[in-house]
């Protein structure tokens, strides 16, 4: 999936190459879901990070703050950096306790799920 792919629209060729991917446990609807989402981000061949702001989650879903480049060490990037569906897979099963002011997605979630009910009463 890192490969590119061309398309050809009315004569011009042009490569594409998704860089990014959202994974969220919450539908469109919630306000602000965004921000309870985790990002996978192409960073290279082969290379995607798992991102929540400007933090990279590690397998187990430690945050550490993404350096520049020229700052990162090898042992970093082996804990931050994995293949594309590895990295969705960590996304996936850390999406839930994503937290932003006290609140999970999950809790963020079943609030928002009450609501629903609450309004169809």
């Amino acid at each position: 999936m890192d490969e590119l792919s061309p398309i050809t629209v009315d004569g011009f060729t042009a490569c594409l190459r998704p860089t990014e991917y959202e994974v969220s446990i919450l539908p469109e609807p919630v306000l602000d879901r965004d921000a309870w989402s985790l990002r996978v981000a192409w960073r290279g061949p082969n290379s995607w990070a798992v991102l929540h702001g400007s933090s990279c989650l590690d397998v187990d879903g430690n945050k550490s703050y993404e350096s520049s480049p020229s700052n990162r060490e090898d042992e970093w990037l082996e804990r931050n950096r994995f293949p594309l569906v590895e990295a969705i897979k960590i996304a996936v099963r850390h999406s839930s306790q994503v937290k932003v002011n006290g609140w999970t997605a999950e809790a963020v979630l079943h609030k928002w799920l009450s609501s629903l009910s609450t309004r169809s009463e």
